[in-house]
C-alpha cells in the first residue's frame, strides 16, 4: 500500500521528485508501514523527502497499482497537499 500527495503551485504547476531508487519522477510519497494509515505515511513521507511539515487536504483518489518493485503495494492513496 502506499499514500501520495499532489501539490499544485498558483501557476497550476505539480510538483514531481526524481527517487535515487528509480529511473522516473514522481508525486511525493511512499510506502504505507506497518500500523500506519495512508495519511500518516503521506506525512511522514513529506518530512522524509522533502523537509516539510504539511497538514494534508483531502483524499482524492484512491487506484489500484499493478505489481512492480513492491508487489504488495497494489492500493495507491492520493491527498491533497495544496
Amino acid at each position: 500500500m502506499g499514500s501520495g500527495a499532489l501539490f499544485v503551485d498558483e501557476r497550476d504547476r505539480v510538483l514531481l521528485v526524481e527517487p535515487t531508487y528509480k529511473d522516473y519522477w514522481e508525486l511525493p510519497g511512499g510506502v504505507v508501514e506497518a500500523n500506519e494509515s495512508p495519511l500518516a505515511a503521506v506525512v511522514r513521507e513529506i518530512d522524509e523527502e522533502l523537509g516539510l511539515t504539511v497538514s494534508m487536504g483531502r483524499l482524492l483518489v484512491v487506484d489500484w497499482v499493478p505489481p512492480g518493485l513492491y508487489p504488495s503495494d497494489g492500493v495507491m492513496f492520493l491527498y491533497d497537499g495544496g
